[in-house]
């Protein structure tokens, strides 16, 4: 398994409205990926439910089931305590899980292709890293 640790503290909180009121060139060039992944529930009746995720350069989003539905969770990057970068199948019955942590939430998430994990694994780590500097 391999772990990125950070350490950052800060208040929990914010959301895409961030960019609400801004020129779409500027949400555009904030947005660096954005696709469907699974994320797995939390509670007694554990399920994986299909979310669209937005990566910007400060924080990963998830909706419903579309760009203009309500935002259902945000998480800021420089807030993420750890990342979980290659979950063993075992850990979750599945292939290409990714584990989020922050003060307040963890969050796991699948894709379905091996493509996709890496897509998503490489920017994570990236702006993760970035943050973690910024805030340093």
């Amino acid at each position: 398994m391999h772990t990125l640790a950070l350490t950052h503290s800060g208040s929990r909180g914010a959301c895409v409205r961030a960019c609400a009121g801004q020129p779409t060139a500027v949400r555009a060039a904030q947005e660096l990926l954005e696709g469907v992944m699974m994320k797995r529930g939390t509670g007694m009746f554990v399920a994986w439910k299909e979310r669209l995720f937005l990566l910007t350069s400060k924080q990963l989003v998830y909706f419903d089931s579309g760009r203009f539905s309500a935002t259902k969770g945000s998480m800021l990057l420089r807030e993420i305590k750890t990342f979980d970068m290659a979950l063993p199948v075992s850990k979750y019955g599945k292939k290409f899980c990714l584990a989020l942590t922050s003060s307040g939430a963890t969050w796991v998430v699948r894709t379905d292709t091996e493509s996709d994990f890496i897509r998503w694994r490489d920017a994570m780590r990236r702006k993760i890293s970035v943050c973690r500097l910024v805030a340093g």
